[in-house]
């Protein structure tokens, strides 16, 4: 399987920025599915709003670093960035470098209530959106829970961020 692929350096503007387009009508969604009061369906959208930022900072990095290099008139982007099972977390990775990791927490356990804290991933995203049941307490589990106000904090910040994406 191919490692990497050629970017020419002219169309990795047109990536970022169609990284960009595609975050925000996550965000968008996301905003919709919140209106309706389903905090952890909106999150599915927003995690998926953070994994397209985060691809837009690689393909970023990527162009300056071969901006360093003379002659180069291509950009090497990990194959994983646009797919495979490793990609969800290495692309939020890059993304949380921009974003405020005070926001990462979605929900603060509550003793004896909640098993964990609700933390900004992309297993919480699976989570989120499918339903599970659990047969040594047989429960059904529709996700962990996300608190609205952070949540849109979140949201918040990913659109203020991807608003200076350009200019970063």
């Amino acid at each position: 399987m191919q490692k990497f692929k050629r970017i020419p350096i002219g169309l990795v503007q047109k990536g970022i920025e169609a990284c960009r387009i595609n975050a925000s009508a996550y965000l968008d969604d996301a905003r919709m599915i919140l209106s309706k009061g389903r905090c952890e369906h909106a999150y599915v959208s927003v995690q998926l709003a953070i994994e397209e930022f985060g691809k837009a900072v690689i393909l970023k990095e990527r162009r300056e670093e071969a901006f360093k290099k003379p002659g180069i008139w291509h950009v090497e982007v990990e194959s994983k960035v646009f797919g495979g099972p490793r990609s969800h977390k290495y692309k939020a990775k890059k993304a949380w470098t921009l974003l405020d990791p005070k926001l990462k927490i979605l929900h603060k356990r509550l003793p004896r209530l909640d098993r964990a804290d609700t933390e900004a991933s992309h297993s919480t995203r699976l989570e989120c959106a499918f339903v599970n049941f659990y047969e040594e307490s047989q429960l059904w589990w529709l996700g962990p829970v996300i608190d609205k106000p952070k949540l849109e904090r979140l949201i918040e910040n990913v659109e203020n961020v991807l608003l200076k994406l350009n200019h970063l």
